[in-house]
């Protein structure tokens, strides 16, 4: 399945699945926290890196259906999700 993006509003929102590097954002961007919603199964992983393939955040499920949220606090040239086993993606924008 591939990847759907909302992003008119903050936080945006990725959802489907994806094993390939789909790019959410071109542009420069700051990013303040990731939430990754309802993973539904352990192993299960989901991960994000900038346009340079930097890692941004990389999520492992440890108990299905547990969020899990990592603060970023960072800025990067661009946003890439590459792995995206299930669940939601919630990318809160400063």
């Amino acid at each position: 399945m591939a990847l759907t993006v909302i992003n008119e509003t903050n936080p945006i929102v990725v959802t489907g699945t994806t094993a390939v590097p789909v790019t959410l954002i071109s542009d420069k961007v700051s990013v303040e926290k990731i939430r990754w919603h309802n993973p539904t199964s352990v192993g299960h992983k989901a991960s994000l890196k900038d346009s340079n393939q930097d890692l941004v955040a990389k999520f492992y499920c440890y108990a299905a259906h547990e969020p899990d949220e990592i603060p970023c606090h960072i800025s990067c040239h661009g946003l890439v999700c590459d792995d995206l086993d299930s669940g939601e993606l919630h990318i809160y924008l400063n």
